[in-house]
């Protein structure tokens, strides 16, 4: 079966990694791909890790990060890298796919004042301090 192979810079230990890899997954399987992942994390560089995924031969090969940034993907490998994904290539020369914020947040702000809120209030946590705010509010 053909592989999709996928670059993760720190993406694994994130809390939404399961779907953007589910999505993938499926999206993959509808054409008879298989998808595998490699981390990109300590000391091994971009470049390593793309080529070591070079080594089993996959149709394509996706770049995933943990949250949207911009990647110094090395010059010799932007034809090699098929799609970024949460994030951007830093000369813009490879396809990406990354959320939305801003279109996001003016949707909920305007569904939340077309019911009648007025105090509207973003918090932005890691997971543990999120839990504790929302158990806070949650009593008011």
């Amino acid at each position: 079966m053909p592989l999709i192979g996928v670059v993760a810079d720190e993406l694994i230990t994130s809390p939404f990694a399961t779907e953007i890899i589910r999505g993938l997954d499926g999206a993959a399987r509808t054409s008879e791909l298989a998808v595998f992942a490699m981390t990109l994390s300590g000391r091994r560089d971009v470049a390593s890790v793309i080529e070591e995924v070079r080594r089993f031969r996959p149709r394509a090969i996706a770049f995933a990060a943990m949250y949207h940034k911009v990647v110094a993907l090395p010059e010799e490998f932007v034809g090699t890298v098929g799609v970024m994904i949460n994030c951007r290539a830093a000369n813009d020369r490879v396809t990406s796919l990354v959320p939305d914020e801003t279109g996001a947040a003016y949707e909920i702000t305007s569904y939340l004042i077309d019911a009648g809120r007025r105090n509207i209030v973003f918090i932005n946590l890691p997971g543990l301090l999120a839990n504790c705010a929302r158990r806070v509010f949650a009593r008011r």
